[in-house]
């Protein structure tokens, strides 16, 4: 149950993270209007930082290159649980909610 939870809540980020991705591009091509949660967007990209829309799934302080690297990282350890089955050692770090995976020991 508990990695079914972790996957939605990172399937609802990467689903926010690709849909701001394509409407600020669709923006800068001028094919619509970037609205201010987008420019907010823009403005964090070019400073290294993450999006205050994108940092709801788990708190994190690294910059935004770091911060995907990490959130690659997090989805391959579920992936991988997902399809070998449980795995012998526990990364809590890449739970959203690691009260949840605590609780359910």
């Amino acid at each position: 149950m508990v990695l079914v939870q972790e996957i939605q809540r990172y399937n609802i980020l990467l689903a926010r993270l690709r849909t701001a991705l394509d409407q600020l591009e669709s923006g800068i091509q001028g094919l619509t209007v970037i609205s201010p949660e987008l420019e907010n967007v823009q403005n964090s990209l070019k400073e290294n930082k993450v999006p205050l829309s994108w940092s709801f799934a788990y708190f994190s302080l690294k910059p935004l290159a770091n911060w995907f690297e990490d959130l690659r990282a997090r989805y391959e350890f579920f992936t991988i649980w997902s399809l070998k089955g449980m795995p012998f050692h526990f990364w809590i770090g890449a739970f959203t909610y690691p009260t949840g995976f605590t609780t359910s020991l």
